[in-house]
């Protein structure tokens, strides 16, 4: 195995590549980046551990790489089996990973304590180093079991410092609005740091209760953070309603819609009030369950989105955003044509992952940001450049290809938008029966999520 002594140095080479993909990954891959509670984060300058849910795979790694303001380099930990390769193993080592091994990928989990002192030596030179207490990613709003291997590893870097460390421990959470699709949001929640010493009397006098319980009080902590659905059986009709519900509430409340932090929050405060109604009145959350779900078979019958039963839609309205994409048409097949290639090659790649579907974004933003769009920009901009022999219109085309691609999607998602105004309107008017049905039981579920969010 090769060494990961100095991981945590500073690297010019790591910085530079670091700087662009920070600015595609917030401006470009993501629609909107925002990271709450930045001023709980310690200065680069302390022993710092960071624990953070895992749902997005290597995503949620730079989601937590690029919220720093001061632009440090930590170090983070991946699960073992992906270093068995030595030409992946160096990569990973040149972007800051190092490995955690585990029983569950045919690795063995003694080979952890061989790492420690590495891992103990980030800390030791006043460093940061980012773990996923969970060893594994949920595409859905859940948060996994924490496993005991940071607390350990945090414990030994305390204890092997004669306990004056000062090591501090960071909970983090992540919320996406989708995980898989081009130009999502994301919101990172930062919470207060935690001193390891509170844990330290507990650890000098029974080490595994130590660890249990700071990986135990970490969960709740990060809990506490993020979004968590804690229903497997009932998920999808918990989330259903959260989704179709969030934005009504965050009008109610008065908060910023725009601002996607507050989207959780609203998430947050409707899930917490579905469970309680769970314990409080169960008749009355099977009642809404049953509306509700009956409400999403008829959308999928329809094919209609439930956003829509919100809007006004009449002919003129209609006309007029037919119009501005017709007018806009030019834009977009500028944008389609320069990025059609670059931007589907990759998806046309990881839709043959079948196991792990939530790696196809990981897998796929990869392959976009290092390959497909750094060739296909260089080649077209080249091109333009020997064509028009001029500096300016060659800078002036390259700076449009970015906003044409970003131009191009939202142009594609508005199309899709205004497809679905038109079907809402019709099937409206020709009062369907479905149709009016399924707005009926529309209307009941957010005159009882009213009630009950009251």
């Amino acid at each position: 195995m090769i060494t990961f002594k100095n991981i945590d140095k500073f690297s010019i080479r790591y910085f530079l590549l670091y700087v662009y993909v920070r600015f595609v990954f917030r401006h470009i891959y993501l629609k909107q980046f925002k990271v709450v509670g930045l001023e709980n984060i310690p200065k680069p300058n302390e022993p710092l551990l960071i624990v953070c849910n895992h749902q997005s795979g290597l995503n949620d790694a730079l989601a937590i790489l690029f919220m720093f303001r001061d632009y440090r380099q930590p170090v983070f930990v991946a699960r073992g089996d992906m270093f068995r390769k030595t030409f992946v193993s160096k990569l990973l080592r040149f972007v800051k990973i190092m490995p955690a091994f585990r029983s569950m990928d045919g690795d063995n989990p003694l080979l952890n304590y061989q790492l420690f002192d590495e891992f103990a030596d980030v800390f030791d030179n006043h460093h940061t180093l980012m773990m996923f207490p969970e060893a594994g990613h949920e595409s859905t709003y859940t948060l996994g079991r924490f496993r005991k291997g940071f607390a350990r590893m945090a414990f030994y870097a305390e204890k092997r410092s004669d306990y004056t460390l000062g090591l501090k421990i960071l909970p983090v959470a992540n919320h996406y609005s989708g995980y898989f699709n081009f130009r999502e949001k994301l919101a990172i929640v930062v919470g207060k740091p935690v001193e390891i010493s509170e844990y330290l009397p507990l650890y000098k006098e029974n080490p595994k209760k130590a660890a249990l319980t700071l990986a135990k009080d970490m969960r709740e902590r990060v809990n506490d953070l993020m979004l968590n659905i804690k229903s497997r059986e009932q998920y999808p009709i918990y989330n259903f309603i959260r989704a179709i519900y969030e934005r009504r509430y965050v009008q109610r409340m008065g908060w910023k819609e725009s601002y996607f932090p507050n989207m959780l929050r609203a998430s947050k405060v409707i899930i917490a009030r579905l469970e309680s109604l769970h314990l409080s009145n169960l008749k009355q959350q099977s009642g809404l369950f049953e509306t509700a779900q009956s409400f999403k078979d008829g959308l999928e019958k329809l094919r209609l989105r439930s956003w829509l039963f919100e809007c006004k839609h009449n002919v003129r309205a209609l006309m007029l955003r037919t119009l501005s994409m017709i007018c806009l048409l030019p834009f977009f097949c500028y944008g389609y044509v320069l990025n059609i290639a670059p931007f589907n090659l990759p998806r046309l790649i990881t839709n043959r992952i079948k196991k792990d579907i939530i790696l196809r974004p990981t897998v796929a933003f990869g392959i976009s940001v290092f390959i497909t769009f750094p060739i296909c920009y260089f080649l077209l901009t080249l091109a333009c450049g020997l064509a028009s022999g001029s500096a300016l219109a060659t800078l002036l085309f390259f700076a449009s290809l970015p906003l044409g691609l970003i131009f191009f999607d939202a142009y594609r998602k508005h199309y899709v938008k205004l497809r679905g105004r038109w079907r809402f309107f019709f099937l409206r008017r020709q009062k369907n029966k479905l149709f009016e049905q399924t707005h009926e039981q529309f209307v009941q579920v957010m005159a009882e999520m009213d009630v009950i969010m009251s």
